[in-house]
């Protein structure tokens, strides 16, 4: 016994209703592609505040630069965010190790060099390119979908 969910349905019907889909599968996929600026601006973002963070003197001026600069930028970013239409499957499975990979090595980078190298370009400027390195390839590789 044969069951057919949509009975008599023609050939240019068929045809129809698989092209629509197809548009409306690129429709979503080019939605969703925010999220490539969305990793890269993250990981700029991340990348600057390392380099604040290691080269402006004293404390409290790069406290007080910290929250005035990343603040406004997270808080931005995070409800530019939740106004976009679409999300790609599986992107949190993509973006989290991006994520998790710059903070840790943001973590690193503070914990080291906080202490011994304040003010040393040598030292921040790597520093601040290795911290933006996984978002930056999140912002890269999605970009590429």
């Amino acid at each position: 016994m044969q069951t057919c969910l949509v009975p008599d349905i023609t050939r240019e019907q068929a045809a129809t209703d698989l092209d629509n889909a197809e548009r409306a599968a690129a429709r979503v996929q080019k939605q969703s592609r925010w999220l490539a600026w969305y990793s890269g601006t993250f990981a700029a973002g991340f990348a600057a505040l390392t380099l604040m963070l290691g080269l402006v003197e004293p404390a409290w001026l790069r406290a007080v630069m910290s929250v005035v600069l990343w603040l406004p930028l997270v808080v931005g970013m995070v409800l530019w965010a939740g106004r976009r239409p679409t999300t790609a499957r599986g992107a949190g499975r993509r973006v989290v190790p991006g994520w998790v990979g710059s903070g840790v090595l943001f973590t690193v980078a503070l914990f080291v060099g906080v202490p011994t190298q304040q003010g040393n370009l040598a030292y921040w400027l790597p520093a601040a390119a290795v911290v933006a390195l996984p978002l930056a390839v999140v912002a890269w590789r999605e970009a590429r979908r």
